[in-house]
């Protein structure tokens, strides 16, 4: 019985580590999708993302050339309203990207007289109120790409946020496994509801929590083969970027030494190389788990982390291809 127990565990684990790179593989081949679908969305003029606008479909050409001209007016009139304000020379020339990206409306609202400036371009907006709700919908799908900030940034802080975010679901997954192997008794199955609760308490919060989670279950090789260091900032950046508009804090800088007031807008090439980092933890917790539960499966893991170590290198990705030869290393055995 133990056997079977052993094969089933042994496979259910084989299983997860070819599973613990799909989604990072995916996302790392959407990154440049993303950019080019990004800058051909930017390079698009107002009049083409309105009228490719499902709003387009029940409007004649007539009616989409009456509200674009409308939507000119008005994009003229909030011009005519900003150009006739006169913000303090000091506080505009202290104006940082953090200041605006932190607190927009408050920042706008020290710089202007907002009461004013509404006064102006109020005729401009009272005019679009004669629209109908598609022409609403199509006028805003004008406005939006008219006056439009590039798509490219935003899109890659969504994927880094996105792979990052990938990290502490898994490993509440192996924590939850690693439970039930240790005392399969004390719960009704797998999918027992105090299991998942006891399981996601040990591991809500920064890297270091869940690497205590799996140290208190007998998992102890992982001090060897994951970065904790490079995860922790990997977290507190996804932190930043989700929970303070992408402007690094007190608190961020004190963790990880960025300059306060510093904008975090990964290019590209970091989030494929955030992507790495996590696919080759992921993988790294998956082994670590199957060797505290199947001893003797080293050698198998390390023959079995050769092809992807070829494949990362192939491809040029070298953070995932080093985290992998790490794992390899660790549970290389003698022939």
């Amino acid at each position: 019985m133990n056997v079977i127990a052993g094969s089933a565990v042994s496979w259910e684990m084989a299983v997860r580590l070819g599973q613990s790179l799909e989604i990072t593989d995916s996302l790392w081949d959407l990154v440049p999708v993303v950019v080019a679908a990004g800058e051909q969305v930017d390079e698009r003029s107002a009049t083409q993302a309105a009228d490719q606008s499902t709003a387009a479909r029940g409007l004649d050409s007539d009616s989409r050339a009456r509200v674009r001209t409308l939507g000119d007016a008005y994009i003229a009139a909030m011009d005519t309203a900003i150009a006739g304000q006169h913000p303090d020379e000091n506080a505009l020339a202290s104006l940082t990207a953090a200041d605006v990206m932190a607190d927009p409306f408050g920042t706008v609202g020290a710089l202007i007289d907002m009461p004013a400036y509404v006064e102006q371009a109020l005729p401009a907006a009272a005019a679009l109120t004669s629209l109908s709700p598609r022409e609403m919908l199509y006028l805003r799908a004008y406005l939006r790409q008219a006056i439009a900030s590039p798509r490219t940034p935003l899109l890659m802080r969504a994927l880094f946020v996105t792979a990052v975010g990938t990290a502490e679901p898994w490993v509440t997954r192996l924590v939850r496994l690693l439970m039930y192997h240790a005392a399969p008794d004390a719960y009704s199955s797998l999918a027992d509801p105090q299991l998942d609760q006891e399981a996601r308490a040990a591991c809500f919060g920064p890297p270091p929590k869940w690497r205590e989670a799996l140290e208190a279950l007998g998992v102890s090789v992982i001090s060897e083969l994951v970065d904790w260091a490079a995860l922790g900032r990997l977290w507190e950046d996804r932190n930043v970027i989700i929970h303070r508009g992408s402007v690094v804090d007190a608190r961020h800088s004190a963790m990880t030494g960025a300059d306060t007031g510093t904008v975090l807008l990964p290019p590209p090439e970091d989030v494929q190389a955030a992507i790495d980092q996590i696919g080759a933890v992921r993988y790294a917790l998956v082994a670590a788990a199957w060797v505290h539960m199947t001893p003797g499966v080293n050698g198998t893991i390390a023959e079995g982390t050769t092809l992807p170590i070829w494949d990362s290198l192939r491809a040029r990705r070298w953070r995932q291809a080093e985290g992998l030869a790490r794992i390899q290393v660790a549970f290389a055995t003698e022939p």
